[in-house]
């Protein structure tokens, strides 16, 4: 790095207009740059307007002095270094060591010999060049810091804006997060279906801060988009992932576990791929099941390799599921010791319904005696109680619903669904997605989603694919079930299912007609259980008792392939 033989700024304050003559030309034979001042007043001035990098200035001078001259230059500098260089025909000690303690770097006497003003010049400029390349960086570090903290700003505001926290507002979830950086590289997610069934959605990206953030950003979107529309989980872990492999590098992936929690149909199914186990406990704190991770995380498989099933579990009492990343479990203490498993369900086992994420907080905080977690920390608690859930029921009944008026008598809508379609294609979040643009409200939203969804599950399954609900009431059997079904469907070579929704008037009102038609053999309608019998009535005919209790009315068409449902919208306009 050459740093010699560079021009510099020199001021020269004398008020001798000689020597200044003499020093600006011998200065500008070194090829340096000069200003002038002839007294301390005017060094005052020319020092802020021409920043120079040196000043050889003279200790005696009429009104302000060198050493006074000197002190309001000290004040003046900022961080940048300008050395002062003394030019005095003085010899007295003291006078040289105040100049000196005042401000200077140092001196030279006069008559001014000028090899040594040379020399002195050629030390001071290798210094003042390195100070002045050291403050540029150091502004250039300073520029950086601000432009790296914007950033992360707008990333954090970007990140809580995509997570979309005031759904993870649930009733059914408490949750926390604790960053080992500014920004955390797990996400939460929560939202519901049309049908009111809970999706939450824990996602661990590779590594921590802001590289990891931009890791689960592709998550979001189909997440909550696709459960608006109420696709299943399996359906949107696998355009998450296919997301992923889409628009992030090959070795960048996504941990995650998708979580539906279904009180109505009283089942939870889990999707678990690269995210510790998820624990079901009683309201005791028992253990009660584990869903371990069974596939690889997201953004790793391609479309045609993607495992899509779920594992379920039934709701036959209050539960509580405890998802949470590595983070939690990996936090080590000063020792090294991992808070584990077991101080997880030992911090749960004996709190209170609710109170489960601050007994979790206060057990880790415990643990780390104050040493910092290296890894990202989320925890999600779901409190799966059925009266919770009732009363929710009863409160968004009870309140004011707008109904909607595009759907007008005569409006039609019908599809027409073959093997290849029952295979591809999810109907009722396209169904639903028609419904929208009629701008239905959102309490008859829900309730054609949950009515749909059961017709077409009875057409599908029982119809064309024979299968019997009765399997769900053994051990394991909502497993099994939707093993078969998932083989069954693959094997699908023949049948249709018709859909049909339209708006008719009756009895002074208008209804939604929906017609849902299968080409099976049919069943048996005679032993359908009513409305009565929803609370009574396990996994099998559950259903049909629900559509019952939403409908004006429900008619099975013999040979019991048929079904059409009334769904009462609002009074006819006069």
């Amino acid at each position: 790095m050459q740093l010699s033989n560079v021009p510099m700024m020199i001021l020269v304050v004398d008020d001798d207009r000689m020597i200044r003559l003499l020093l600006r030309r011998f200065l500008e034979s070194c090829e340096h740059q000069v200003v002038e001042a002839a007294s301390g007043e005017e060094a005052l001035t020319l020092f802020a307007e021409a920043n120079p990098d040196i000043v050889l200035m003279d200790m005696v001078m009429p009104g302000m002095d060198g050493i006074e001259t000197a002190k309001q230059i000290k004040k003046m500098r900022d961080e940048r270094w300008t050395p002062i260089l003394f030019l005095t025909a003085l010899d007295n000690e003291a006078d040289l060591v105040a100049a000196l303690s005042n401000g200077g770097d140092d001196y030279l006497t006069k008559p001014v010999n000028f090899p040594i003003l040379r020399a002195k010049l050629s030390a001071f400029e290798r210094s003042v060049m390195l100070n002045k390349r050291v403050h540029e960086q150091s502004i250039e570090l300073a520029r950086y810091q601000d432009r790296s903290r914007e950033e992360l700003r707008v990333a954090q505001h970007l990140m809580s804006r995509i997570v979309s926290g005031d759904k993870l507002a649930d009733p059914f979830l408490s949750h926390w997060n604790s960053s080992a950086e500014f920004l955390s590289g797990d996400l939460m997610a929560a939202a519901r279906t049309p049908g009111d069934v809970l999706y939450v959605m824990l996602a661990d990206g590779v590594g921590h801060g802001l590289t990891a953030s931009l890791n689960v950003l592709p998550v979001t979107q189909p997440f909550y988009t696709m459960t608006a529309k109420g696709f299943s989980i399996v359906e949107i872990a696998r355009e998450i992932n296919a997301k992923v492999r889409q628009l992030m590098p090959r070795d960048r992936f996504i941990s995650a576990v998708l979580i539906s929690v279904d009180m109505i149909a009283s089942r939870i199914e889990v999707w678990n791929g690269g995210i510790p186990k998820v624990f079901v406990l009683d309201s005791s704190g028992a253990v009660k099941h584990e869903f371990n991770s069974k596939h690889l995380p997201l953004g790793i498989l391609p479309e045609y390799m993607f495992d899509s099933k779920v594992e379920a579990y039934p709701i036959n009492e209050d539960l509580r599921l405890i998802a949470y990343s590595d983070g939690l479990i990996e936090a080590g203490d000063e020792g090294g010791e991992l808070f584990g498993h077991e101080r997880l369900i030992k911090a749960i086992t004996n709190c209170d319904v609710g109170h489960e994420v601050a007994a979790i907080q206060e057990a880790i905080v415990e643990h780390l005696q104050g040493h910092t977690h290296h890894d990202d920390i989320s925890l999600m608690v779901l409190n799966c109680q059925r009266a919770l859930f009732d009363e929710m029921r009863l409160k968004a009944k009870a309140e004011e619903d707008i109904v909607g008026d595009k759907l007008t008598p005569g409006w039609r809508f019908m599809l027409d669904l073959g093997p290849a379609e029952l295979k591809r294609v999810n109907a009722i979040p396209l169904l639903i997605h028609v419904l929208d643009q009629m701008n239905v409200s959102r309490k008859q939203r829900s309730e054609v989603f949950l009515i749909l969804t059961e017709l077409f599950a009875n057409a599908l399954d029982h119809g064309l694919l024979f299968l019997d609900s009765a399997m769900k009431e053994t051990l394991g059997g909502v497993d099994d079930y939707f093993d078969e079904r998932a083989k069954r469907l693959h094997d699908l070579f023949e049948g249709r299912i018709k859909l049909e929704v339209a708006v008719i008037v009756e009895d002074g009102q208008n209804v939604l007609r929906l017609d849902v038609e299968d080409s099976g053999a049919g069943f048996d309608t005679t032993d359908v259980p009513d409305s009565s019998a929803l609370i009574k009535v396990a996994h099998s005919g559950k259903g049909i008792a629900l559509v019952r209790s939403l409908s004006k009315q429900v008619v099975f068409h013999p040979p019991g392939n048929h079904v059409t449902v009334d769904y009462v919208l609002n009074a006819v306009k006069v």
